[in-house]
C-alpha cells in the first residue's frame, strides 16, 4: 500500500502535531537556544505524564503552553531527531488505507475470522480492494488514528483531494493530529457532500478561531474527548456547521454557561461529563433527545416552560436519588421515552412508581409501556400508597393526596383501594388473599358451575403462575381465564396484585370451557382374563389406561410378548376397538375384560402360545480391506480383516499393525472421499478392489 511519512526533516514544524514512542506533542518553537549548539524544538506534550517545562530558559521565554495552568507545565526542549513522526494530509491517509498497489499484499490478511458459531471465511477481498481503490466511489471514509493534520498546502494535492473525495458523505477523523479549527474548515471546503463528521480526540485548543463568513450543513457532529475546548467553543462550532445532532462527551464539562436562543440543535449527547445542573438547556426550542448518562446529577428542577420539544431523556448512571426530581419531569409534556437505569433511586424495583408518576411517557428503560401494564401499575401504586398511610378511607385519601402525586386523578380513574387498619404482620399470612376458582360451562356470568375450589394466593403472584392450579382443577388446557369478569391472557406475566385490595376480598377466577372438553379424570381397575385353550391367567391394571390400544400394550408387557396385534380384548361378548376409551365401560371403579390370542390373520385362535423371544442379531461377516500407506510415511500395502466397524476402529487396527504411524497425524481417503471417524466401512465399500489411502497431514 502506498504510504508517505513526514519526519523531522521537514522545514517548518511550528504548530504541527507529532508522535514519538506512543507519546504525542505539538511543536511550539523551532530554532536555536542561547548558550547551546544546533537546532531545538520547543514542545508542548499532549500526553499527560510528559514534560515539566514552561518554555523559558535563562530568563528568556521561547514558547508558552496553551493548556490551562491548573494542569501544570507540559513543555520540553528536544532535538529534531528522525524518530519524530509528523502528520500527513487527508488524501495521503486515504490512499494509504484504501488503495492497494499490489494484490499479493492481501495474502497477509487472515482469510478466516473466529466467530461465536465457528470460523467465518472472508471471500472477495480482491474485489473489495479494487472497488475501494477508486476513491471517487467512496461515500463513507474512516481514517481514525491515521495522523491526519489537514488537506495540506500544495495546490495540486488540494485539487486532487476535491476531485477524488467529492462523493464522501460520512468522514471519521477521530484521534488524529489536527490542532487548529482552520484545518477542519479546509476539509469541509474540499468535501461539499459531507453530512456526518467525527473529529473526536483531536488536539484543538480554545479559543477556536471561526470564520464567521463560512456556513456548512453537517447534520451529525461528534467532538468527544476534547477537554481543551470550552462549552462556548462547542456551541459556536455547532452553529457554524448548522448541526442537528451533536455529541460532546468524555470532555470534563462542568457547567453550561451560555445557550443561545437561536441554536437549533435537536439531539444532544453530553455523556460522561461532570455536569450537576442542566437548567440552561431548558431554553432550547428544538431539543428532542438529551443524553446525560454518567454525569453526577443529583437533582433536576424543571419548570413548565422548559424543554418544549423534549421527547427522549437518558438519566441512567446518574446520582438522582429523590422522587421530587422524577416528579418535575411531569412539566415536560412532550416527554415519551425515559431511561433511569443504575441510579440510586432505581436500586430496587420502582418501575410501577415511575409509570404511575409520569403519565406522558410510553417507554421506560427501553421497554414499551402497554396500556395493560399502565393500568396494573397504577392500581398497584394506589394500593402501596394506601398501605403506607393506613387509617380510614377518607383520611387515607387526604393523606395520600398530600403525600403522593397524581392520587386524585388515579382514584377517579381506578377507584379507592381497600385500606387495612393497623400494621400488617410481616408474615406469609398477611401476604395472602382468598381466591375462589370456578370452572364455568359456556358462559362466564350465567353458565353453570361445574366445580370450584378456594385457594389462598400470594398477592403479587403473576397470572401465568396461576396456570398449574387451574389446569389441575379443570383437567384440561382448553380454557379462558377471567379475573373479576375481565378477560386476561393466561400466558400473561403481569402482576395480579392490583386486584387484591385486602386479605378479605373475594376474587373470582373463571375458566370458560365447553362441556364436551371437560371430563374429569377417574381412577379404575381393569381385570383381564386369558381365555382357553390357554391356562387361565388374570392380569390387573391399575394405571387407568384411556384407550383399548394402550391397555393392550400394558397386557403385552405382562404376557412377555412384543406382538401387540395378537391380543384381542373382549367385553361382554364384543371385541373392543383400539380407539374406544376404557373408562366409558367402567362401573363402580372396575371393569372385567377377556383376552383372546389370535394368529396374524386375526381369525384363528393360537393353541401353542409361548412368550416371544427377542431374536439375537447375527454377527457381521468380516471382509478384507486394502490399505495403502503413502509417502512421506513409510510406504506399505496392508490387507486388514474388518467387519462393519467404523473408520475409528480401523485406525486402531492400523496403529497396531504399523506402530510407527502413532507419531504422525494421518488422514484416510477412499476413492477421493475423505473419511471421518464415524463413517461405517460396510456402508462405503462397493468395490472390493479399491484401497483406503493413508497419508500424513500437518498439525493445526
Amino acid at each position: 500500500m502506498s504510504t508517505t511519512l513526514q519526519t523531522a526533516s521537514d522545514s517548518d514544524k511550528v504548530g504541527r502535531c507529532f508522535s514519538v514512542n506512543s507519546d504525542v506533542g505539538i511543536v511550539r518553537y523551532q530554532g536555536p537556544i542561547e548558550g547551546t549548539r544546533g537546532a531545538w524544538l520547543g514542545v508542548e506534550w499532549i500526553t499527560s505524564n510528559r514534560g515539566k517545562h514552561d518554555g523559558s530558559k535563562d530568563g528568556r521565554q521561547y514558547f508558552r503552553c496553551h493548556q490551562p495552568p491548573s494542569n501544570g507545565p507540559h513543555g520540553s526542549f528536544i532535538r529534531p531527531v528522525d524518530r519524530l513522526v509528523f502528520g500527513q494530509t487527508l488524501l495521503q491517509a486515504a490512499k494509504h488505507r484504501y488503495i492497494v498497489d499490489d494484490l499479493s499484499e492481501l495474502k497477509d490478511i487472515p482469510q478466516t475470522i473466529d466467530g461465536r458459531r465457528g470460523k467465518i471465511e472472508a471471500v472477495g477481498l480482491d474485489k473489495i480492494a479494487k472497488q475501494q481503490s477508486d476513491l471517487t466511489s467512496l461515500t463513507v471514509l474512516g481514517l481514525d488514528s491515521c495522523r491526519v493534520e489537514g488537506i495540506g498546502s500544495d495546490e495540486h494535492e488540494v485539487k486532487e483531494t476535491r476531485t477524488s473525495l467529492r462523493n464522501v458523505c460520512s468522514l471519521s477523523l477521530a484521534n488524529n493530529f489536527m490542532v487548529n479549527w482552520t484545518n477542519v474548515e479546509d476539509i469541509l471546503d474540499a468535501l461539499p457532500k459531507l453530512k456526518t463528521l467525527d473529529i473526536s480526540a483531536n488536539h484543538i485548543f480554545s479559543p477556536v478561531s471561526i470564520d464567521s463568513t463560512k456556513r456548512y450543513q453537517i447534520d451529525t457532529l461528534r467532538i468527544d474527548t476534547m477537554p481543551l475546548l470550552t462549552w462556548t467553543d462547542v456551541v459556536d462550532i455547532s452553529k457554524q456547521l448548522q448541526t442537528k445532532t451533536l455529541s460532546y462527551g468524555w470532555s470534563q464539562l462542568q457547567n453550561i454557561a451560555r445557550v443561545p436562543e437561536d441554536w437549533q440543535i435537536e439531539e444532544l449527547s453530553l455523556e460522561s461529563n461532570l455536569l450537576t445542573d442542566i437548567a440552561a438547556l431548558g431554553t432550547l426550542p428544538s431539543l428532542r433527545v438529551l443524553n446525560l448518562r454518567l454525569n453526577p446529577l443529583t437533582t433536576l428542577d424543571i419548570k413548565p416552560s422548559q424543554f418544549p420539544s423534549m421527547h427522549t431523556l437518558n438519566l441512567s448512571h446518574t446520582q438522582i436519588d429523590s422522587w421530587p426530581t422524577i416528579d418535575t419531569l411531569t412539566n415536560i409534556s412532550t416527554l415519551r421515552a425515559l431511561n433511569v437505569l443504575h441510579t440510586p433511586l432505581t436500586a430496587s424495583d420502582v418501575r410501577y412508581q415511575i409509570i404511575s408518576r409520569l403519565p406522558q411517557i410510553t417507554k421506560l428503560d427501553g421497554t414499551v409501556i402497554t396500556e395493560k401494564e399502565r393500568t396494573e401499575m397504577e392500581r398497584y401504586y394506589l394500593v402501596q400508597c394506601a398501605r403506607s398511610v393506613g387509617s380510614s378511607e377518607q383520611q387515607a385519601l387526604e393523606m395520600m393526596i398530600e403525600k403522593y402525586p397524581r392520587i386524585r386523578e388515579l382514584v377517579q380513574k381506578h377507584g379507592m383501594p381497600g385500606v387495612n387498619s393497623g400494621k400488617q404482620e410481616n408474615k406469609l399470612k398477611s401476604r395472602l388473599a382468598k381466591v375462589t376458582i370456578q370452572v364455568v360451562q359456556d358462559d362466564v356470568l350465567h353458565g353453570s358451575i361445574i366445580c370450584s375450589e378456594s385457594r389462598s394466593l400470594i398477592r403479587n403472584m403473576m397470572v401465568r403462575q396461576l396456570l398449574p392450579v387451574v389446569i389441575k382443577l379443570a383437567k384440561t388446557r382448553i380454557f379462558k381465564v377471567y379475573l373479576c369478569n375481565d378477560a386476561v391472557d393466561s400466558k400473561d406475566s403481569g402482576y395480579m396484585g392490583p386486584i387484591f385490595d385486602t386479605t378479605t376480598v373475594l376474587v373470582f377466577v373463571y375458566l370458560m370451557i365447553s362441556a364436551a372438553s371437560f371430563k374429569p379424570k377417574i381412577k379404575y381397575t381393569v381385570t383381564a382374563t386369558l381365555l382357553p385353550p390357554f391356562e387361565p391367567r388374570s392380569f390387573v391394571c391399575k394405571s387407568g389406561k384411556q384407550t383399548v390400544k394402550e391397555l393392550r400394550k400394558e397386557i403385552a408387557k405382562q404376557l412377555e410378548t412384543h406382538i401387540v396385534d395378537s391380543i384381542v380384548l373382549i367385553y361382554e361378548g364384543s371385541e373392543l376397538l383400539d380407539d374406544v376409551e376404557i373408562e366409558d365401560f367402567v362401573k363402580d371403579g372396575a371393569i372385567n375384560v377377556q383376552i383372546q390370542l389370535v394368529d396374524a390373520d386375526g381369525r384363528h385362535v393360537k393353541k401353542d402360545y409361548k412368550p416371544a423371544e427377542t431374536p439375537k442379531p447375527e454377527p457381521d461377516k468380516p471382509f478384507p480391506v486394502k490399505v495403502d500407506i503413502l509417502s512421506p510415511l513409510p510406504e506399505t500395502k496392508l490387507m486388514l480383516l474388518v467387519t462393519s466397524e467404523s473408520v475409528f476402529d480401523l485406525k486402531i487396527k492400523l496403529f497396531h499393525a504399523c506402530p510407527e504411524l502413532r507419531n504422525h497425524s494421518v488422514a484416510l481417503t477412499y476413492k477421493g472421499y475423505s473419511l471421518s471417524n464415524n463413517d461405517r466401512l460396510r456402508d462405503l465399500f462397493q468395490n472390493k478392489d479399491a484401497a483406503i489411502e493413508v497419508f500424513e497431514v500437518a498439525d493445526e
